[in-house]
């Protein structure tokens, strides 16, 4: 949730400040054009609903600059498209297409005048026009204050079994109402050490209710959650204490039968000393240290940051200066492997297999790792949005047919992500991206034993939606977030990025994976992020518990865990391999039947990225 809900309150905030006049232009009476209202505040959706065929497109340009065919439209899209984008949507033209690259400081659409534009057929002849107005945003007030504790927490299980975490935290304000509530992992000592702040919640009113994502694991050794009040860095001095349910974090999964990890989005520079570079490297050690039995390291595409020939020199020397007790490392395509001063997709191919070192003929290939079967699809084009030939998607088809005969996991990786499945493709959000997502989508949905990771978008693993349990219609699907910097729907209005550098390491069980949200600067499991996933079996089920609480004295040791950073050492026991005592044994007894989740639901339509010249 998180910055989610803090962009959805400076939403409501603002209600009654700026006019919501809807207006509405037709062309006789076909193609329509119209916007929610006149004035909009800055970062704020611009949201247009545009009706017409199939070429017919919607723009938006800037008022000094409004004649379409004479000026580059800062943004637009399609109006309609028959895989899934119908005519008549309302869409976020922020997030929409392309761009006037002559013009990099109107991308996000800053204070000023604008007009957009319905036009017909790939053309220029016009339909429809709408001005609008962007004001200055009204800045997010937040009490300087130290907030009222916290009245009450009360957990209630979903019925999951031991060791999941389904089900929701209801909390009751004290005196009066705070901004949010802070929920971190905890047991009789305090927040459980090495874990990042398990999640915040926006305060909704006198009770606010959080449901926790299906498939989170609890922490070992977890007994409850502490749950603070808060009002921006300010805390309450007391929490209150939502208890689990007996023995929920007192489990065994058994031994680790393999373990790897996935990076995303790493962007390596030509310069040593930049940050990116850095975090790479950083995950890289911490890898050898926490994980010295990996079968391998997997990258979702986006390893250079421009394409450039010196950059994958920058990627040979930190393999070289880290390949003492290195795994494997294996590295996907992204669209910044297409980047490159205009280099064409051709050459840029040739230098993405050199500089890799990747010994495929193609840039999308399988590999068998330990018994596990890998694969990698990539986009075959130069656009931001994958695009993946048929030839491609037969490919996969029939590797994933002939891995349905065993039932065994196959994990496979494509930089871009399909629509509204995970925390980064979220229509509104405007960084999915796949020309063929929905034949994509009907060759996986027939495959349940495959877990797909999506990476391009950045979204921190705190973001809500970065897991999605296998359903009728896609299989497993997570967020991969990103090495270098990190984003969020906050990130989205400020563009300002997110500071850390996150990714995942996978531990493969007899019945189930879990998958372990890492953030690399802090050396910490991230709290949000921990999920479990069967492969075979469910457990018993057991019965719902609730259990109300009080306000207790905070411990001393409270405070401190929240800036504490854990060495490997002392955090390599956290793996998910070491036996509880008196735990039931195996992944089984973690899981028990219940409903699986269903898709995400969809927030905005997709943009079909094309170039507009």
């Amino acid at each position: 949730m998180k910055r989610f809900v803090i962009l959805l309150l400076l939403a409501c905030m603002v209600i009654g400040l700026v006019p919501a006049v809807p207006v509405t232009v037709s062309a006789d009476d076909a193609p329509v054009l119209s916007t929610d209202k006149l004035v909009y505040q800055e970062g704020e959706p611009i949201m247009v609903t545009a009706f017409g065929s199939e070429r017919d497109w919607c723009g938006i340009y800037a008022a000094d600059q409004a004649t379409p065919g004479t000026h580059s439209a800062i943004r637009y899209y399609y109006v309609h498209r028959t895989d899934g984008f119908p005519s008549g949507t309302a869409v976020d033209i922020r997030n929409a297409f392309r761009r006037d690259h002559s013009r990099p400081a109107l991308i996000n659409i800053p204070v000023g005048e604008y007009k957009i534009y319905l036009c017909a057929n790939d053309g220029y002849d016009v339909l429809g026009e709408v001005s609008i107005q962007v004001v200055p945003r009204e800045k997010e007030i937040i009490p300087d204050e130290v907030p009222g504790d916290p009245a009450s927490a009360v957990y209630a299980s979903a019925n999951a079994g031991k060791g999941r975490a389904d089900g929701t935290v209801t909390i009751t304000a004290g005196s009066y109402l705070p901004h949010s509530y802070k929920l971190w992992w905890a047991n009789a000592d305090g927040p459980i050490e090495g874990y990042s702040e398990m999640d915040t919640v926006i305060c909704a009113g006198p009770t606010t209710t959080l449901k926790v994502t299906p498939y989170t694991l609890i922490p070992q050794g977890a007994d409850r959650i502490l749950v603070y009040a808060a009002n921006g860095d300010h805390v309450s001095e007391k929490y209150v204490e939502a208890m689990l349910p007996e023995g929920a974090g007192n489990y065994s999964l058994g031994d680790t039968v393999r373990e790897l990890q996935v990076l995303s989005d790493v962007h390596l520079t030509t310069d040593r000393g930049h940050a990116y570079n850095k975090h790479f490297e950083m995950a890289l050690e911490e890898i050898k240290k926490l994980s010295p039995s990996s079968a391998g390291i997997f990258v979702n595409g986006d390893i250079v940051n421009n394409g450039a020939a010196a950059e994958y020199s920058q990627l040979q020397s930190i393999l070289k200066r880290q390949a003492e007790g290195l795994p494997p490392v294996h590295i996907g395509i992204g669209n910044h492997e297409y980047f490159a001063n205009g280099a064409g997709d051709t050459q840029q191919v040739d230098r993405f297999l050199t500089g890799t070192k990747n010994d495929s003929e193609t840039i999308y290939f399988d590999r068998w790792v330990d018994g596990m079967h890998f694969i990698f699809l990539a986009s075959e084009g130069v656009e931001d949005y994958a695009y993946l030939s048929e030839a491609q998607l037969k490919w996969v088809d029939e590797l994933l047919d002939k891995d349905a005969e065993t039932g065994a996991p196959v994990f496979v990786f494509l930089h871009q992500g399909i629509i509204d499945t995970v925390a980064g493709t979220f229509g509104y959000q405007g960084w999915h991206g796949i020309f063929q997502g929905m034949e994509l989508s009907e060759i996986l949905k027939d495959h349940p034993n495959v877990v797909l990771f999506s990476g391009h978008s950045h979204w921190t693993l705190e973001s809500d939606g970065s897991f999605k349990a296998a359903d009728d219609k896609l299989p497993t699907i997570l967020n991969s977030a990103a090495t270098s910097y990190l984003w969020d729907d906050y990130a989205n209005v400020t563009q300002v990025g997110v500071p850390g550098s996150q990714g995942y390491y996978i531990y493969m069980y007899d019945d189930c994976i879990v998958f372990r949200g890492r953030e690399f600067t802090e050396g910490k499991w991230v709290g949000s992020a921990q999920f479990i996933q069967p492969l075979a079996g469910y457990g018993e089920e057991e019965e719902t518990t609730e259990a109300e609480t009080v306000p207790v004295t905070e411990p001393d040791t409270a405070g401190d865990a929240t800036t504490e950073v854990v060495s490997g050492a002392d955090t390599a026991s956290g793996t998910g391999t070491e036996a509880v005592d008196g735990g039931d044994k195996g992944c089984a007894s973690v899981l028990a039947s219940g409903a699986v989740i269903g898709l995400l639901t969809a927030l905005a339509a997709a943009f079909v990225m094309r170039r507009r010249k």
